[in-house]
């Protein structure tokens, strides 16, 4: 079975996350840079990601289905852009920045 996302155990953090942007993209609404600020953040709020593996080494299905569903509760702390002006006024959001040579993505959060 072809995996959809195949994230194998001894991946570097960093490649761990391109791979789960790229699925997340494919898969929910927002663009992958979004997606980079959502898991690194995620990983800092939880230390590690809670990931199973197969024999193989590799990520199994169930695995990535959970992980899905929570990083798409994960999401859900994004604010919107017409609740930004009273965001920045409070200390309870985070503002996460992912910059490129060509565009840089603003992404603001709820904490916890």
């Amino acid at each position: 079975m072809l995996l959809q996302c195949p994230v194998h155990k001894n991946d570097s953090l960093n490649k761990k996350n391109v791979k789960f942007s790229k699925y997340f993209n494919n898969n929910y609404h927002y663009e992958r840079s979004v997606w980079r600020l959502l898991l690194n953040q995620f990983y800092l709020e939880q230390g590690e990601y809670p990931l199973r593996f197969g024999a193989d080494g590799y990520l199994t299905e169930s695995s990535l289905n959970k992980f899905s569903d929570i990083m798409e509760n994960f999401s859900e702390r994004i604010v919107d852009t017409i609740d930004l002006l009273s965001s920045r006024a409070s200390g309870d959001y985070l503002t996460l920045v992912y910059e490129t040579g060509i565009a840089t993505t603003i992404v603001t959060l709820r904490k916890r």
